[in-house]
């Protein structure tokens, strides 16, 4: 039969022991590296972030009880978080020193090689490790969830750490801000001097009846005076004089004496200018006299003509204008009383309606004061009970990683597997096999071919 009439399977079975050998030196190879290979331990832990972490109230029953069963955590944002957790370079750190401190070197470079993180497909976190030692595969397994553990823990109480002194200084500053607006409020109550503003507005209110009925009545008053003030004036311009004459008496009139005197007098000077200085009656400085005494003369003979004039006049008040003038100031006396206490009575009256308009300022500022005092009683209360809180969750060891599966010390080794490893090796001889069957069929076919 020519080589373009075999089929493959003839090909094959012609040259099967060229297959068979290759196969056994690949499963012979496999199996004399893995003899010699090192035995690597796996080793894994399984554990989960719960749905509902654990609460804590002293105000409130529910967080203090289960919302429901402790179920792992579906997101996966929260997962990757987890994951980026376990492949962060400080925790690594901290697994490293960790395992330094039980007197097993793994750096972190064989940490990274190492350990693998994954999570199943029931939302597990499984922490798997290999080492060439059972018993260092499950501690380092082992350490690593508890370091998470850990990590998770101590963010949580750092993060309920930062709280609490917040809360703490909440309270430090609600209780002087309290101590302060109780202050005020009392200071505000002792100025007011108010108890029952109800009351005090119904008093009040009454007070300025009161007060505008007597503003009313000396309003009556003095126009009642005015009137009689008014009348009692007309009636006096109604009399004639001031005084009543009674007597009188007549005398010789002063003025002839006196006015013959004053010529007496010139005519002396006259004569005495003419005889002494030998002057005439034409000379500048006796003309002037001449004049003055004819002046006198006239005057003289105008008195003359009444020698006798009114003496004395016997006069006396009239007693009815006495009588009107004293009704007057009598009067005007009694309005300046009404006056003066309708002034007084404006002012209290004015005092009191401030007083009224103020009353409902001062109950708003009142219960302003005492809304402000609640509202820090309330949050002073509330951080104190955050404090509380706080220092209660503090003292607590919450277990934010829940164990599934504890890391064993592995019986036997997951490297190398020689099962797979020889199945692997003979799978490989078999294509190799059949790859070099290939090529010697065509090495052939070309020989048959070629000229030489």
């Amino acid at each position: 039969m020519s080589r373009n009439q075999k089929g493959p399977l003839q090909l094959l079975y012609e040259h099967v022991y060229v297959v068979a050998l290759v196969t056994l030196a690949s499963v012979a190879a496999a199996w004399l590296v893995s003899a010699g290979m090192d035995p690597v331990y796996k080793s894994r832990a399984k554990g989960f972030l719960p749905t509902a972490q654990e609460g804590l109230s002293l105000t409130s029953e529910a967080p203090n009880l289960p919302s429901g069963p402790q179920l792992p955590v579906a997101s996966t944002e929260v997962q990757d978080s987890l994951i980026g957790i376990l492949k962060s370079t400080d925790l690594r750190g901290r697994v490293s020193q960790k395992l330094a401190d039980t007197g097993v070197d793994r750096g972190t470079l064989y940490l990274r090689k190492n350990v693998d993180f994954e999570v199943d497909k029931f939302n597990f976190v499984v922490i798997t490790a290999w080492d060439k030692e059972p018993l260092r595969a499950k501690e380092t397994a082992q350490i690593y969830m508890e370091v998470l553990r850990d990590h998770l823990r101590t963010v949580t109480k750092e993060s309920v750490a930062r709280k609490r002194l917040l809360f703490e200084n909440e309270v430090t500053k609600s209780a002087a801000e309290l101590q302060a607006a109780e202050t005020e409020l009392v200071a505000f109550k002792m100025a007011a001097g108010r108890v029952d503003y109800t009351a005090e507005l119904e008093m009040t209110a009454s007070r300025i009846e009161r007060l505008r009925g007597l503003r009313d009545e000396n309003d009556v008053n003095l126009e009642t005076f005015d009137g009689a003030i008014a009348g009692r004036r007309a009636q006096l311009l109604a009399r004639p004089d001031e005084f009543q004459e009674t007597s009188r008496s007549r005398v010789q009139n002063p003025l002839i004496n006196q006015y013959r005197s004053e010529i007496e007098s010139l005519d002396a000077k006259i004569l005495e200018k003419m005889i002494s200085e030998g002057l005439t009656e034409e000379h500048p400085d006796v003309v002037p006299l001449i004049q003055s005494r004819n002046d006198v003369r006239e005057r003289y003979a105008e008195a003359a003509k009444e020698p006798f004039v009114l003496g004395t006049v016997g006069l006396t008040p009239d007693p009815i204008r006495i009588d009107l003038e004293g009704q007057i100031i009598q009067l005007e006396l009694e309005r300046s009383r009404v006056l003066e206490q309708r002034a007084y009575v404006q002012a209290q009256l004015d005092e009191a309606i401030t007083e009224f308009h103020r009353l409902p300022e001062y109950k708003a500022q009142e219960e302003l004061l005492d809304r402000r005092v609640l509202e820090i009683q309330t949050r002073l209360a509330d951080a104190r009970s955050r404090v509380n809180e706080t220092r209660l969750f503090q003292a607590l060891e919450p277990n934010y990683i829940q164990d599934i599966e504890s890391p064993a010390i592995p019986n036997r080794p997951s490297l190398p597997n020689l099962g797979v490893n020889l199945g692997a090796a003979a799978l490989l001889g078999l294509v190799l096999g059949l790859t070099i069957v290939v090529l010697i069929d065509r090495v052939r076919a070309y020989r048959e071919i070629a000229p030489w």
